[in-house]
């Protein structure tokens, strides 16, 4: 496996933002139910979650735990309202949608069996966001694909990276946690 740094970006981005919307998911979520912020960790544990398995957080509820991820749109004008998963790196690395796609499916993998998509604004501050189960996601996400046409779930190209990140709306996933 290469190492070309993409990690560390990412990991600094979340690491930061994951402090400001960690807290607001937490108010919305019932039962004790908790996400516990492990970006910022320097245990290998925590760090090994994050790199290998794509978890930003812990979320805890009753007597259980399951890995969350964590995707924060900063600078945002509005909550677009949808999730955005990245499809492909202009580095080549692999990205988000092809690591969950694999791990979803396998029976002995840690993955994050939540996402969570939030929208801050120019100070900040959330604007809007979305909690769910990652398969669900998925399960509407993968249908679409090989994304040839603009519909309902699509591609979108970031052009001040290269990225190209798939778009889904969050009114297309049935269960979910809108904040």
């Amino acid at each position: 496996m290469s190492y070309n740094g993409d990690f560390d970006n990412d990991f600094g981005v979340a690491a930061e933002f994951g402090n400001i919307i960690i807290p607001i998911l937490n108010s919305h979520l019932k039962n004790n139910a908790e996400v516990i912020h492990t970006e910022h960790l320097k245990e290998v544990v925590a760090q090994l979650l994050d790199r290998y398995s794509g978890i930003d957080g812990i979320l805890k509820m009753d007597n259980n735990v399951a890995g969350v991820a964590l995707r924060v749109q900063q600078h945002s004008a509005k909550n677009w309202g949808t999730f955005t998963i990245r499809y492909s790196r202009y580095t080549g690395s692999e990205t988000e949608y092809s690591k969950r796609k694999r791990q979803i499916y396998a029976s002995n993998v840690f993955y994050p069996h939540y996402t969570c998509q939030a929208y801050l604004d120019n100070e900040n501050k959330l604007i809007g966001g979305a909690f769910c189960l990652t398969k669900d996601l998925f399960d509407v996400i993968i249908p679409y694909e090989p994304f040839t046409e603009k519909c309902d779930v699509y591609l979108q190209q970031n052009f001040s990276d290269g990225n190209t990140f798939i778009v889904c709306p969050f009114s297309k996933i049935e269960r979910i946690l809108l904040f």
